[in-house]
């Protein structure tokens, strides 16, 4: 059986920034009645301020002479506790129910929109800052053959606003805000084969849709007012289809007894991808649409590769994962969504403690590959051009704790 288990494919799933992740021994015998691990993860983006460029130009901000300036690149921290779980259900079949829970502690889910125009990466705004479950069943199917079927949770938010602002003595504003999230269970599957594992999971899109409906009485003693009403549409979160391919070896045959390599090979269809921005549409009156920023998206392919080493009393295992950018090439008109070839590392141990409990630790570092962004006209948003390039820093720590049945 593959140590390589659904519980170390999924952590790269929920922390998109992790290359691989050391698991526990307890999660891929398949023996143990009940594994809890209880954890906390911790990341934080650093990007630097892109300066004199175009923030400003008529299509934007309805002014004839562009204005430039700086554009901050800060971006949240995440902070966020994990409860994992796997829980025997059969001896015979190794029948197993595994259950992935991820919390951000900073915010319990935060939805920014980000920006539409200005520079933007994409995928570190905000896609690590919303909570996250999943369940997974799987059992043997015959001596070599194992399967499982399970959900991850997603959710879609709708909201209305109704609002009528008044001016003059005497009188007051009002509005009313009614707002709605509905759970979405996006489809896992997972087979394994003499130790390869293929893991399944179904494009995760969580829509944000607004209408607002707007009057104002302005100037009271003429009676003059207006109406307008909007519909504002956004995709706040978007994970692809993801098909991953991966297989642990021992090197014992080569003369390292106590060393594993691990494979892994992830087909991401980036294709599907739809814009965080909020975009306005269908606005009444003389007003003018939103406009979705322009790109062209690709599919990927990730690789990743892991180097175990087993001592008497820990493991220790170092990891690598590339992932290219989404995007077919840099921004270019108004539009600035951003996200360089990521390259990262990680460092991870686990060191057993007393009564057969587990610690567990991580580090990562991600480096961004510097991307010249050059637009073919200057006053443009962004124009003349700029670099965009980053790093992205963290870690986590995790106990894990076995349960044995009663005699």
């Amino acid at each position: 059986m593959a140590k390589f288990s659904l519980i170390c494919a999924l952590f790269t799933l929920f922390f998109s920034t992790s290359a691989t992740a050391l698991t526990s021994d307890y999660f891929s015998s398949k023996s143990n009645p009940f594994v809890v691990d209880f954890g906390f993860e911790y990341l934080h983006p650093q990007f630097g301020n892109i300066e004199n460029v175009v923030i400003r130009n008529y299509k934007t901000g309805g002014i004839a002479t562009p204005v430039s300036g700086s554009v901050d690149q800060v971006y949240p921290d995440v902070f966020a506790q994990t409860l994992n779980g796997q829980f025997l259900l059969s001896e015979e079949s190794k029948a197993t129910l595994i259950v992935k829970s991820f919390l951000p502690l900073n915010s319990l889910a935060q939805m920014d929109t980000g920006n539409t125009d200005l520079p933007e990466y994409v995928l570190y705004r905000a896609e690590n800052q919303r909570p996250r479950m999943m369940a997974m069943g799987e059992m043997n199917l015959s001596d070599s053959w194992r399967a499982g079927l399970g959900f991850d949770l997603g959710f879609g938010v709708s909201a209305e606003a109704t609002i009528y602002l008044q001016s003059g003595a005497g009188k007051y504003s009002s509005q009313r805000i009614s707002a709605s999230i509905r759970p979405k269970f996006i489809p896992l599957a997972v087979i394994e084969h003499e130790g390869y594992r293929l893991l399944v999971k179904g494009e995760n899109k969580i829509d944000f849709a607004f209408k607002t409906n707007a009057g104002a009485s302005v100037f009271s003693t003429l009676s003059a007012g207006f109406d307008v009403s909007y519909s504002t549409n956004s995709a706040l979160f978007f994970d692809p289809w993801t098909f991953e391919l991966s297989k642990q070896y021992g090197l014992s045959a080569v003369g390292l007894d106590t060393w594993n390599l691990g494979l892994g090979l992830s087909y991401q269809l980036w294709t599907g991808y739809q814009a965080r921005a909020a975009v306005i549409e269908d606005v009444s009156g003389t007003f003018s649409n939103g406009l979705a920023p322009a790109f062209k998206t690709r599919n990927l392919l990730v690789p990743r590769v892991s180097l175990e080493k087993r001592f008497q009393s820990s493991r220790w295992e170092l990891g690598y994962q590339f992932k290219d950018s989404i995007f077919n090439s840099t921004p270019s008109g108004n539009g600035n969504y951003l996200d360089p070839p990521r390259h990262t590392g990680v460092l991870g141990a686990i060191f057993p403690i007393s009564s057969g409990w587990e610690f567990g630790a991580n580090l990562q570092v991600a480096r961004l590959t510097p991307q010249s962004v050059v637009k073919s006209d200057a006053t443009d948003i962004g124009g003349p051009g700029y670099e965009a390039s980053g790093w992205l820093y963290g870690g986590s720590v995790n106990l894990i704790v076995p349960f044995s049945k009663k005699d």
